[in-house]
């Protein structure tokens, strides 16, 4: 679908017309046809926001959300689950939990293997003898277009 966001404002204060053509914003192509014109008068026109922290396992995490509830309605297409999950939950937010978003989640893999389970507020241990190691990196070479990086936290 193609459509034109009329009178749209920039993120510099600049008005002017987009086309949203396939999913993207670009310049509107004046030799054709819109599909559909929608009047933006007074918004700004941004590509998809990301949110670099959120927790994204609604049913498995103390701290889980709806990803689309929280972050759609907020311009937000792309987000950061924060280490929700452990190696021992890791698989169940990918092949179950993340597929049920609109919104297209990465994730950082808690080392520890739990992870924050829902009904538990515990301190993260940052020895490293309770991490697993294998596990970790055999996910990071399963899913390399959802894992992205590690989440540590240390106490002192």
């Amino acid at each position: 679908m193609e459509y034109v966001l009329c009178n749209g404002k920039t993120a510099e204060g600049e008005k002017r017309d987009f086309c949203v053509s396939h999913g993207r914003i670009q310049e509107p192509d004046k030799t054709k046809e819109p599909e559909q014109v929608i009047d933006v008068n007074g918004c700004m026109v941004l590509p998809g926001l990301i949110d670099t922290h959120m927790h994204a396992n609604q049913l498995g995490d103390y701290l889980g959300t709806n990803a689309d509830v929280i972050c759609l309605t907020n311009g937000v297409t792309t987000a950061i689950d924060a280490g929700s999950c452990g190696i021992n939950g890791i698989e169940n937010l990918i092949r179950v939990r993340i597929p049920q978003y609109t919104v297209d989640i990465k994730c950082l893999i808690n080392i520890v293997s739990s992870g924050q389970l829902y009904g538990t507020v515990y301190e993260e241990t940052p020895d490293p003898r309770f991490f697993d190691r294998d596990a970790i990196l055999e996910a990071f070479r399963k899913y390399p277009g959802t894992c992205k990086g590690l989440k540590i936290r240390s106490h002192e």
